[in-house]
């Protein structure tokens, strides 16, 4: 029994969800929304009637008495909405609008015993209106169930406190009725029970909101996460290449280093036709390893551009010198039986980040020379076509098969990798949820053995979302 009891308080004061304080805003903000709701009908729908000639008693009006109810309701209502900009209304709005709903079955119970004359359907009337309310109530207001309960059992007290005086005025006298008061504690019930499901929808609601918010940002992590890890891997990759290409302009910078120097030597017990000569080769050390440090330094802006994921600012970007610049990296260290070509045509600048496009880019890349075990050719092109660029990535090898086309992009998919099961295809998924962020889009055209096709869209500077840009992070 007393589990029971604990269990029916749980169940009426309903307080540990609003302990959320996010839960909490949002009632408040469904509150003052019901408050304006409320204030507005109680204002138009009176006033309506009263163009009708109807007072809110459905009798025609005759002098003040009968339009008096109507400009009560208004009043009430002006008052509601004006409580919204009160402290107490931006504090309490449910407490100020269940005040308002009470206030106006006050005035409609008033209006009845008012009116002159025996009409015996107004006790009805009086009564469609009283469930009306607690129906509406429990509707359209974010209360809790005890604060609707409180609400119904205060409106049966006034309705039943009518009923007992009723016959003090010398008008239709709303005598008592147990059936009928038992009918109302009855709707007060029903109306507790439908405020509690729709509260407890309300929170259901905002939980499965906030866990899908939770979820997107773990997978927008994951993302990102995901594209730095495969970022490293591809670098590793390219280290050894690397180094071979820094080996070059490094040797030419050290020679020409040496050269210049011993020409200075040279140069303080030279003649007059040794020294001509001395200059000449002075000045093509120099120009060697300007050459050299201007080599130096695009290699540097290739790897800043490529590898500063971390960082991933928003900027004006070259589509042509981002693949580039992969193609290069790529190309370094490739078998002699695969070769990268590039058709690169003037493009319009992108708003974007370009180390994410780079490692997009990059991945696409690896993927179609995986592709190529026995040697092949991977062509990359770029196009403006409609406002949009277009990036077509294509290579003539071993393709992919038709049942695993479907799945591509599906990072829950299960495949068979060299003898292997594994699960997903988190890169080229990562590599989608990027481009989509950046208000572009990738597709996959392959069938195997004839090759693979990807092409990827872009927006141009113009039209690229940079709001949807600024919510996207790779932490």
């Amino acid at each position: 029994m007393r589990q029971r009891l604990c269990n029916l308080k749980t169940w009426l004061l309903a307080s540990s969800a609003e302990q959320d304080p996010r839960f909490l805003l949002d009632v408040q903000r469904g509150s003052l929304l019901s408050l304006r709701v409320v204030g507005w009908l109680e204002i138009v729908v009176p006033l309506l009637m009263l163009m009708a000639g109807l007072s809110v008693v459905p009798v025609p009006i005759t002098g003040i008495t009968g339009a008096l109810p109507n400009l009560l309701f208004t009043l009430l209502g002006a008052a509601t909405i004006a409580a919204r900009w009160t402290p107490a209304g931006r504090a309490h709005p449910r407490f100020v609008t269940g005040a308002s709903i009470w206030l106006s079955m006050v005035i409609m119970v008033w209006s009845v015993s008012v009116v002159p004359v025996r009409v015996e359907w107004l006790e009805h009337h009086l009564l469609g209106y009283l469930i009306l309310v607690k129906f509406g109530a429990a509707a359209a207001v974010p209360f809790r169930p005890v604060h609707m309960l409180a609400l119904g059992l205060s409106i049966d007290t006034l309705y039943l406190v009518s009923a007992l005086t009723g016959n003090r005025f010398e008008s239709p006298g709303l005598g008592y009725r147990p059936f009928e008061h038992l009918f109302t504690l009855l709707v007060t019930m029903l109306c507790t029970a439908l405020t509690a499901s729709v509260y407890g929808q309300r929170y259901s609601g905002y939980l499965a909101h906030q866990q899908a918010l939770r979820t997107s940002e773990q997978l927008r992590e994951t993302e990102g996460k995901l594209l730095i890890s495969e970022s490293a891997a591809t670098m590793g990759r390219l280290a050894a290449a690397l180094s071979h290409e820094l080996n070059s302009p490094i040797g030419v910078l050290a020679s020409a280093v040496d050269t210049l120097a011993q020409v200075t030597r040279k140069m303080t017990f030279a003649t007059s036709g040794a020294r001509d000569r001395l200059l000449a080769i002075s000045g093509d050390a120099a120009e060697s390893g300007r050459a050299s440090v201007e080599r130096l330094r695009r290699i540097v802006g290739r790897m800043q551009r490529f590898t500063n994921l971390d960082r991933a600012e928003i900027q004006s970007g070259d589509v042509n010198e981002l693949l580039a610049d992969v193609a290069t990296l790529v190309s370094v260290n490739l078998p002699e039986n695969i070769a990268v070509v590039t058709a690169l045509n003037p493009l319009p600048r992108v708003i974007c980040r370009p180390q994410q496009l780079s490692a997009v880019f990059s991945n696409l890349v690896t993927n179609a020379i995986d592709a190529l075990p026995d040697g092949g050719e991977i062509r990359i092109a770029t196009r403006e076509s409609g406002g949009q660029i277009e990036i077509r990535i294509c290579d003539n090898g071993r393709g992919i098969p038709a049942e695993q086309l479907a799945s591509l992009f599906d990072p829950a998919a299960f495949h068979v990798s060299q003898g292997r099961v594994t699960a997903g295809y988190w890169s080229l998924f990562s590599c989608r949820q990027i481009i989509r962020e950046h208000g572009g889009d990738i597709e996959l055209v392959s069938a195997a053995p004839t090759g693979t096709e990807v092409r990827v869209t872009l927006q141009s500077q113009g039209a690229t979302p940079v709001s949807r840009l600024s919510t996207f992070s790779s932490e």
